[in-house]
């Protein structure tokens, strides 16, 4: 089945959506990424309208990788930026991670 996984990394926490593991970056030294059984599309785009952005670079990039939500908060700040194959930053609009 071909969807939008989430993976993070394990050492720092980073956040990858990709259609599998294999297209996200080389995890950090002595890290891997574990996908997140729990994460639905569906569910996450009903409760944040915005994380279209993120499906988009997804599909356009092949993966985008997001820093690790700070503890006790829910979601990024506007001014949170995600990584994509493309090599460039971009910002991202407010987007709830749960996991």
């Amino acid at each position: 089945m071909h969807r939008v996984r989430k993976f993070v990394e394990v050492s720092t926490g980073w956040i990858g959506y990709a259609m599998t593991a294999a297209t996200l970056s080389e995890a950090s030294k002595g890290s891997t990424w574990i996908p997140d059984p729990s994460f639905k599309v569906a569910d996450v785009l009903l409760a944040d309208p915005d994380f279209v952005s993120v499906l988009k670079m997804v599909l356009r990039d092949g993966h985008v990788m997001v820093p690790a939500p700070r503890a006790n908060d829910e979601k990024l700040s506007s001014s949170a930026t995600a990584h994509s194959n493309s090599g460039t930053l971009r910002a991202l609009s407010p987007v709830f991670f749960f996991g």
